[in-house]
């Protein structure tokens, strides 16, 4: 979009300015008692536009310097140097084009060789193509934070799109007519046998999670230390579902609890161990969720003793490698989300280890602070 938009916008603004420059120099001429024709309009636009039209073509070397020497903090003292001498290139080549073109249409110079009219001007000419490269500069500056201001709007729009299904996806699975049935026959169960702060924590802790889920305005990351707290309260619920037959263990480094991960990254996760693992088993299984700091990056797995994956009977989605019948929408919404927010450094995984079970990883850059949407660095000035 920007490779379209930018030149219209430059061969708008030169004809405009170029137009103005031009009218001003041939009122000019009609101050000297130039006679009004057409070869005196002719002159001032043959004097003029040139000087605006080939800022145009040199505009690709304006852009690459804008994105290769980013104006960003800490790198000021070579970008800075790097984008005068960029500059003075320019006006020298934009000079010798100015020229060349005069010489080419017969406009009226000064006498003699190309090279010795090219030396004696050019003082004159670098003051004033200064000036027409530094408003070539600031539409380019403008046009590349519009464009990075842009893809931030597509990338949080995308992540408000992608965390409003896992909202749903979470929605949908505790509105599962199975869940709920086991749910509430648990709170009957627990009614009948007279245990009522049992069935009153088992409604409270559906409650919650409905409350969560359908929260107005959700945040795209929250602290592992929420994730957890979400989790917890949702294995309540699917412990009045296994009873003895889910065993939880949670090992998670201290430190790591105030780390941001994507809200509801964990969900999806847990429930997949406990729908494909734990729940196609007769006897007991044991659910893992761990979390760790692996230098500049934080690893979440979640792992079960269930049957694993079947090779044979699930098909793959080669972007993510996630198996079509194991997880379905809530595991590719986790891929995906981990790409938006984080790019290359945020990965998922599932895979089945040589002991049985399965095991889904997460693995995302470590920050305290919320990440920017995108995927690297953009070029530009910040």
């Amino acid at each position: 979009m920007r490779r379209m938009t930018l030149p219209r916008l430059l061969l708008i603004g030169a004809t405009v300015l170029g137009l103005l420059v031009s009218a001003q120099h041939w009122a000019v001429m009609q101050l000297d008692d130039v006679p009004a024709t057409w070869q005196t309009v002719r002159h001032a636009l043959q004097k003029e536009l040139p000087f605006w039209y080939f800022w145009i073509l040199l505009s690709p070397v304006v852009v690459l310097a804008v994105r290769r020497i980013p104006l960003v903090r800490g790198r000021l003292a070579v970008a800075i140097p790097a984008h005068v001498l960029i500059a003075l290139a320019c006006v020298l080549v934009h000079a010798a084009l100015q020229l060349w073109f005069y010489r080419l249409t017969g406009f009226p110079t000064q006498p003699g060789s190309f090279l010795s009219v090219y030396r004696g001007a050019i003082l004159f000419r670098v003051t004033l193509g200064l000036l027409g490269y530094s408003l070539l500069f600031a539409v380019v500056v403008a046009a590349e934070y519009y464009d990075r201001f842009r893809e931030r709007e597509r990338a949080a729009a995308a992540l408000s799109v992608q965390l409003a299904e896992a909202r749903l996806a979470a929605l949908r699975m505790q509105l599962n007519p199975h869940f709920l049935f086991n749910t509430l026959n648990t709170v009957a169960m627990h009614v009948r046998r007279g245990e009522n702060g049992d069935a009153v924590r088992t409604l409270a802790g559906l409650s919650d999670i409905l409350r969560y889920v359908l929260e107005d305005s959700p945040p795209q990351e929250v602290t592992l230390r929420q994730e957890l707290a979400f989790i917890d309260r949702y294995l309540a619920i699917e412990r009045s579902r296994f009873g003895d037959r889910l065993k939880v263990n949670v090992t998670v480094e201290p430190d790591t609890l105030d780390a941001l991960v994507p809200n509801l990254v964990l969900q999806p996760l847990v429930e997949n161990a406990i729908r494909h693992g734990i729940g196609r088993r007769a006897a007991s299984g044991r659910l893992e969720i761990s979390a760790a700091r692996r230098g500049a990056s934080l690893e979440l797995v979640v792992r079960d003793d269930g049957p694993g994956l079947d090779p044979d009977a699930d098909a793959v989605t080669p972007a993510t490698g996630i198996p079509l019948s194991s997880g379905g929408i809530g595991l590719r919404n986790t891929a995906s989300r981990l790409q938006q927010l984080h790019g290359d450094a945020g990965r998922f995984s599932l895979e089945s280890p040589p002991e049985g079970g399965a095991i889904a990883r997460v693995i995302l850059p470590w920050h305290l602070s919320p990440a920017e949407s995108g995927v690297g660095e953009e070029a530009g000035v910040a």
